[in-house]
C-alpha cells in the first residue's frame, strides 16, 4: 500500500490492519486520527492530521510512512 492509499481510505473509512501479527486501527473522527493496537487501550494515539500520524506514530518502533508498504489492510 502506498501512503496516498492509506491517506485516501482513511478519509473515507476506518481501517483496521495488520503489520508483524499485530492488528492496528485508524479512525478519523472530528478531523483528529485516533489510532492504535486493537484490542489495547493503553496503545491509544491521537493526532491532528494525517501528516502527524504518519510522521509520529510509532508502531514497533518504526514510523508508519516507514512501514504502509508492509501493512495489510483487511
Amino acid at each position: 500500500m502506498r501512503l496516498d492509499d492509506l491517506r485516501y481510505q482513511s478519509e473515507t473509512d476506518d481501517i483496521t490492519f495488520s503489520y508483524k501479527n499485530k492488528e492496528y486501527v485508524i479512525c478519523l473522527i472530528n478531523d483528529k486520527y485516533y489510532c492504535g493496537e486493537a484490542g489495547n487501550d493503553d496503545d491509544d494515539n491521537s493526532f491532528n492530521s494525517f501528516k502527524d500520524m504518519s510522521d509520529n506514530w510509532i508502531i514497533e518502533e518504526e514510523k508508519l510512512e516507514d512501514i504502509v508498504g508492509n501493512i495489510k489492510v483487511i
